[in-house]
């Protein structure tokens, strides 16, 4: 996801469909572009100017591709509180635009035991890991951060 708050671009982490025309995100990274108002809506960050910041989900970016394929969020749908303990959760509208893709279905049944589970993340540096410790993360990410990642693993 990218946010454009006015004067700067930057990537914020990674989306995917849920349902047609609805992405989900983390809540830690809808933060970098809404809020909650005052009743409880959420509503996307303004600039300067007063004008909402500009999102977008780049379902085409990868590590070492050119490739884009950027589709605006329209509306921030639901956006958890981070107060009610409520889960990391981010519901957003996405422009109904050509090559928007289909939802991800998700599995019907419980996961059997050894079975593989994937996570998409997007990860960046972790400033709580301490200087010592940080070899650790730079050997499992090789030194590559700001882009989707995949990782999977027997449960």
């Amino acid at each position: 996801m990218e946010v454009f708050d006015g004067s700067v671009k930057w990537s914020v982490g990674t989306a995917w469909m849920v349902a047609d025309g609805v992405a989900v995100t983390n809540r830690h990274v809808a933060e970098k572009f809404a809020a909650l108002n005052d009743a409880g809506k959420p509503v996307f960050l303004t600039d300067f100017r007063d004008r909402d910041y500009q999102v977008t989900v780049d379902f085409a970016e990868e590590h070492g591709s050119k490739a884009e394929k950027e589709l605006r969020v329209q509306e921030v749908l639901y956006m958890a509180r981070a107060a009610d303990g409520a889960a990391d959760l981010a519901l957003l509208k996405l422009a109904q635009e050509p090559g928007l893709p289909r939802p991800i279905p998700l599995l019907a049944t419980n996961l059997e035991p050894g079975g593989w589970v994937a996570v998409v993340g997007y990860p960046q540096p972790d400033d709580r890991i301490p200087q010592e410790g940080r070899e650790v993360e730079e050997n499992y990410f090789g030194g590559i951060y700001g882009v989707k990642r995949l990782s999977a693993r027997r449960d």
